[in-house]
């Protein structure tokens, strides 16, 4: 999946482990937790819980490779 809108309208049923290659910009990032969100021309999408995220700022330009999750309260990235 290339975009954030592909990620967050996925069924709930399809959900796990599809692999992902996004780019756009960080919106937020949280250092203490590190998650982050990251928006791209088709919306947002939550990226779980990585090492990365202590090192980025909101605005920084990033390619997100990861698989889908189904996420809380929308499908995500881990």
């Amino acid at each position: 999946l290339a975009t954030a809108r592909a990620v967050r309208e996925m069924p709930a049923d399809q959900t796990a482990g599809r692999p992902v290659v996004l780019t756009g910009v960080v919106t937020r990032a949280n250092h203490v937790v590190g998650d982050l969100f990251v928006q791209d021309a088709t919306g947002g999408v939550y990226v779980n819980e990585t090492k990365l995220a202590a090192g980025l700022a909101e605005g920084d330009r990033v390619t997100v490779r990861g698989v889908t999750h189904r996420g809380t309260f929308a499908p995500s990235v881990t």
